[in-house]
């Protein structure tokens, strides 16, 4: 391997990645942030929160992965200017990823009331079901954002999409503020507060990008007869077989946490908020993880549309050696502050002892 094309492939692996890690770090973000700001309000509230986000944080990230499938496609398209293909595949996958945010939706709306079933505090649970339903109504708009988010990708534009959950999170915290504290006249909301919040920040992430993509001039060429374009049963597979993978590996992954969350439930709120901490932490670290994934996957699928063997080697390498320097570098960053994040979360003694424990097992 030549050290000046791996210094080259490095290179633009960061500017494509940069982007997209900020773009799926915004992903978590939410969550993260409504974690914190909702710590300072009571422990109870904390649980609930991480008792409803560990049902729907699994079910987020086997969307997110459906919306993975369309990438490599568009970037192999691209490689070869093969705009009425890319144009099909803008269609089809903003049909399956709207089409199983809603059906994931209906579904879990619909089978709220068995977390009762999860024999958890009764005090957390009340609050926990109202939450849980809005929040899941937030995954139409996510799952529309994600599949326009990861066809840009594909086309190597990241950079607004990387702007605009910069810009929804800035909105989510500062919607969270006037809605859970009930500042400028409106009423105090609780973590109910926190939930409306993110979701109005997931309809502005969709809506954004849907007007970016509609109107941008790079884009207008696909949109001259996306409305004759035909469902094509075989596309939809061919999305699918990569999305519904990658989703399922991410939801196996996460939900041994999520799982978790259920179990701890049995001890006491205390834990349960810690154990939330202690994930959202990870979790945010694993996110920017699968930003770099993302980028190597479309640098993996230039080389392959081009049929150069020895680049999609380099660029799937390179890729790699990216993680392990984040994770290495994020572990060491963990150590060292484990007592001093959970402070950022909670302002219970008790929930902060647990989550600086829990820290060093989650790294």
């Amino acid at each position: 391997m030549k050290v000046g094309a791996f210094k080259y492939e490095i290179n633009q692996t960061i500017k494509l990645a940069f982007p997209v890690m900020l773009s799926q770090f915004g992903h978590i973000m939410v969550g993260v942030v409504d974690t914190a700001m909702v710590g300072q309000i009571g422990t109870i509230e904390q649980a609930a929160l991480a008792l409803a986000n560990s049902i729907h944080v699994i079910i987020l990230v086997f969307l997110l992965g459906i919306s993975f499938g369309v990438t490599p496609l568009v970037a192999a398209a691209d490689s070869t200017n093969n705009y009425k293909e890319q144009s099909s595949l803008l269609k089809h996958c903003l049909i399956i990823n709207v089409t199983a945010g809603t059906i994931f939706f209906v579904i879990l709306y619909l089978l709220s009331p068995t977390i009762n079933l999860l024999e958890q505090d009764a005090a957390v649970v009340d609050i926990a079901i109202p939450y849980f339903n809005v929040i899941m109504l937030s995954l139409i708009p996510m799952s529309m954002y994600a599949g326009i988010k990861q066809f840009a990708e594909g086309l190597s534009r990241t950079k607004v999409a990387m702007l605009i959950s910069v810009a929804a999170n800035g909105i989510n915290v500062l919607l969270n503020y006037v809605l859970i504290f009930g500042k400028w006249g409106f009423p105090e909301m609780g973590i109910m507060g926190a939930c409306w919040a993110s979701f109005f920040a997931r309809v502005l992430m969709a809506v954004g990008l849907f007007i970016y993509i509609k109107y941008h001039k790079h884009f207008s060429i696909l949109w001259k007869d996306y409305g004759h374009k035909r469902i094509i049963w075989e596309k939809v597979k061919s999305i699918l077989s990569i999305g519904v993978p990658t989703g399922l590996q991410w939801f196996f992954e996460i939900g041994a946490f999520s799982f978790a969350v259920v179990m701890i439930g049995w001890l006491s709120p205390e834990a349960q908020a810690a154990h939330q901490i202690g994930v959202s932490l990870a979790a945010t670290t694993y996110m920017i993880s699968t930003g770099i994934s993302a980028a190597t996957s479309v640098r993996v699928a230039n080389q392959l549309g081009l049929h150069n063997i020895n680049g999609v080697k380099l660029a799937a390498y390179t890729g790699m050696l990216m993680n392990i320097l984040l994770m290495t570098v994020t572990t060491i960053a963990y150590l060292l502050l484990k007592n001093k994040l959970p402070e950022l979360f909670s302002t219970n003694k008790e929930v902060i002892e647990i989550a600086s424990g829990l820290i060093l097992s989650l790294i």
